[in-house]
């Protein structure tokens, strides 16, 4: 949409498609807030919705599936409310193993 905005969809796109691309945590963050909206708690989204947003989102032909996003997600904890931490799924995808890398 030219909003200059990267959303997390996107990233994770990106990410499947050329791991060898170099984000900022700044970037990460901020496709994360974006995904996770408003109302969720500070720092962390629902994996649910985390899901549905990254297999309804995009063209059709671009959309991951189902399997594809839990493959994706299998390395993240996920809290007793269902919820997924921003800093450990940012060290996943980023390929760091401490927080705010």
């Amino acid at each position: 949409t030219n909003t200059g905005e990267v959303f997390f969809v996107d990233f994770v796109r990106s990410m499947l498609k050329r791991p060898n691309i170099d984000y900022t945590i700044e970037d990460v963050q901020e496709a994360f807030a974006t995904l996770a909206g408003k109302g969720q708690p500070s720092g962390k989204i629902r994996k649910k919705n985390l899901v549905h947003q990254l297999c309804t989102i995009g063209l059709e032909d671009e959309q991951l599936d189902a399997d594809k996003v839990e493959e994706i997600l299998a390395l993240s904890e996920v809290d007793a409310m269902g919820y997924i931490d921003f800093d450990e799924l940012a060290s996943l995808m980023m390929g760091t193993t401490s927080k705010g890398k």
